[in-house]
């Protein structure tokens, strides 16, 4: 099974995220205060100091690695530039990324306003079921 359509199946049962699964290019833009391993944090971080504009987005998706195994990853988007700000240009270059879904910077910052930390995929779909 391809990346894209297991990603596909796994985001199905996201009912409550305007989720637009597609394939995009991520460019590095690692920001000198990311930590590893914690790509929501960072994504999060950026937009709050750096970005925190209409046009800027928090994304969520999968980034896939060589091997074809989707990991759930964060990256942001101003305009329509996706940039990575957790992995370095090489890594970058060794993997593919799919895009799930672009939220606002007011909805992440909302979010992490009462739950203290970056939201994944799963967090933010419970969260916007739990508001309705």
């Amino acid at each position: 099974m391809k990346a894209l359509d297991f990603v596909k199946m796994v985001v199905a049962n996201y009912h409550y995220l305007q989720v637009d699964v597609k394939e995009v290019q991520v460019t590095s833009g690692v920001h000198p205060r990311s930590e590893q391993n914690q790509c929501f944090n960072n994504a999060f971080k950026v937009l709050l100091h750096e970005a925190a504009d209409e046009q800027s987005k928090y994304v969520l998706g999968f980034l896939v690695t060589p091997e074809g195994c989707p990991i759930e990853h964060a990256w942001i988007k101003r305009g329509d530039k996706h940039v990575g700000v957790t992995l370095s240009e090489n890594l970058i270059a060794n993997h593919s990324f799919i895009s799930v879904v672009e939220i606002s910077f007011m909805e992440v910052a909302k979010y992490v306003n009462e739950n203290y930390y970056a939201p994944g995929l799963h967090e933010m779909d419970r969260y916007i079921r739990m508001a309705e």
